[in-house]
């Protein structure tokens, strides 16, 4: 899948509580952004990366100055933030055959969304950071945004208010989930743990809807360290749950995995039945990234069903060719 997982740092992965829980983002705004609204954060460009969030929020302030004359600065912004946490929601729901467009209003919308990120943690509402930053899974993955993702996730789970201010375990755990899977392509160490810590507190929340993106991420890893049996067990208890959830965006994405992970565990035949179906429930949603992976994969096992066929063949005739006409 070309991640660029270090499995020589990978501890080994336990199966220890393999469940999690999640709970969708519910924010809805208090009331349509008006255009004056829009335009108090039109002034100034936004950080590309999150490298260079701070510097941005620090130095872009003018068209916002000018409303904190009159007190308002603060109600515009909280409505422009609750209006795209609203907007990102959207993306995270279950899809249905309009995937990519919301991916494409999504990115289209990249800088008010940072925006609305910014201003969550200048505020210390952690909680809305980490909802908004799980919400928009779908669009570090598909557009090629994993290390900005990644830098949200972390700048978050790594601020010390994190710690002292109350998060909703459920937000918690989704973003440890979430989180562990950029992990694997940007700091691949760091996935296992978070992943587990997600695990367990899903584990106590019952929750299917969080346990679907805990068990994936966790299938992941177990799937770097060949641990085949692991892989398998934690990518079929969240295909399950996907399927009774209905969210087929999650479908199409863990049966993504589970054929890269049956063609690194040489099994051409399990990554050929999760493959076809990854491929076709990711073009009845228009999932292009996960439905290319699962084209990969597919195109990985007829190598493999080739080279297994011909292996049997030399065998058969004693490196002589084919058998018959």
């Amino acid at each position: 899948m070309g991640h660029l997982a270090n499995r020589e740092q990978q501890s080994e992965f336990r199966v220890d509580h393999l469940e999690v829980a999640h709970t969708r983002s519910l924010v809805r705004p208090t009331r349509e952004i008006s255009r004056s609204d829009h335009m108090a954060f039109s002034g100034a460009a936004l950080p590309v990366t999150m490298g260079h969030i701070d510097d941005w929020s620090a130095k872009n302030r003018l068209p916002l100055e000018k409303l904190g004359e009159s007190g308002e600065a603060d109600a515009v912004r909280l409505r422009h933030r609750d209006y795209y946490a609203a907007l990102a929601a959207v993306l995270d729901s279950p899809a249905g055959t309009d995937y990519e467009r919301r991916l494409e209003q999504a990115e289209t919308e990249i800088d008010n969304l940072r925006a609305a990120f910014v201003w969550s943690r200048e505020h210390s509402d952690i909680e809305l950071a980490l909802a908004l930053a799980s919400s928009l899974q779908p669009l570090w993955l598909a557009r090629g945004r994993i290390r900005e993702g990644w830098a949200w996730f972390k700048t978050v789970l790594t601020d010390d208010r994190a710690h002292d201010l109350e998060v909703a375990a459920a937000v918690r755990a989704r973003a440890l989930a979430d989180s562990a899977l950029l992990d694997t392509w940007v700091d691949a160490a760091a996935s296992v743990d978070r992943a587990q810590q997600a695990l367990v507190i899903a584990r106590e929340l019952d929750d299917p809807a969080l346990l679907v993106p805990a068990l994936t991420v966790c299938g992941l890893i177990a799937s770097y360290s060949y641990s085949a049996e692991v892989a398998r067990t934690c990518f079929a208890e969240a295909l399950g749950l996907a399927r009774a959830l209905n969210d087929r965006w999650r479908l199409s994405q863990i049966l993504a995995l589970q054929a890269a992970a049956a063609s690194v565990a040489g099994d051409p035949i399990a990554a050929r039945a999760a493959g076809e179906e990854g491929r076709d429930v990711a073009d009845a949603i228009g999932d292009r990234f996960d439905g290319c992976h699962s084209r990969v994969s597919l195109g990985c096992a007829g190598d493999a069903g080739r080279a297994g066929r011909s292996r049997r063949t030399v065998r058969r005739t004693g490196g002589r060719g084919r058998v018959g006409p």
